[in-house]
Parts: C-alpha cells; structure tokens; sequence
C-alpha cells in the first residue's frame, strides 16, 4: 500500500491548496480540541508559519490577504528583532567568535543581515 503522503489526492490537494493560497506548504498541525487545525507554510528565510485551517473557508482573495498578513507581521518581528546594533554584535560575533563565519554568511540569515548592513 502507498504512503498517504505519497497519494495522488493527496498531491492534488496540496497543489490546489498552494494555489489557492499562493504558499509554499508544508503540512498540517492538529488543533487541540478548543482550537482549529493549523495549515503550515514556508515564510520568509525558510520559516514555518501557520494558519488556522478555517482559512480555506474565506474567498479567495480574503485568505491570500491573511497570509500576507501573517508574513507581514512575521517580517515586521523579525525587523524589530535585528535592529542595526543587534545586527552589529551578531555580525561581530560570527566573525570574531566562529570558525565556520564564512559557512554563516553563507545561511539566510547571514545574508539578511549582510544586506541590512549594506543598507545601514
């Protein structure tokens, strides 16, 4: 027997699901008992992000703009999070403090805060 993973229904819901919700997905969360499932995405800089389910029950335009919501607040974090003195001292770490500095640079990470660095 296949892999329920592996099934085609189950790749053309997935394919219907990423289309309707312009994302990237990964799979699905289970809600306890007093929330509703998660739909889980891929956000910026590889990130999992997640969506409650009832998402699919919105037009089509509506759930797009909660996703954008949802990435628009995970960048507005992120953004918060790396301010210019923080990027400073993660920067000063790698490079002073790791071997692998170069391999760092080389993440998503590393090249967000080199392009935040060159914009600063």
């Amino acid at each position: 027997m296949a892999k329920q993973k592996d099934s085609p229904n189950r790749q053309l819901f997935v394919n219907f699901l990423e289309d309707f919700l312009q994302v990237s997905f990964i799979g699905f969360q289970e809600g306890p008992n007093v929330r509703f499932d998660l739909i889980l995405f891929r956000g910026p800089l590889g990130s999992t992000l997640a969506v409650p389910a009832t998402v699919m029950h919105e037009p089509r335009d509506a759930a797009r703009r909660i996703i954008q919501q949802k990435i628009a607040a995970w960048d507005a974090a992120f953004n918060s999070a790396l301010d210019a003195e923080t990027l400073e001292a993660v920067s000063g770490y790698w490079n002073t403090h790791s071997r692998s500095g170069r391999a760092v640079s080389q993440t998503s990470i590393g090249r967000e805060i080199a392009k935040r660095q060159e914009a600063a």
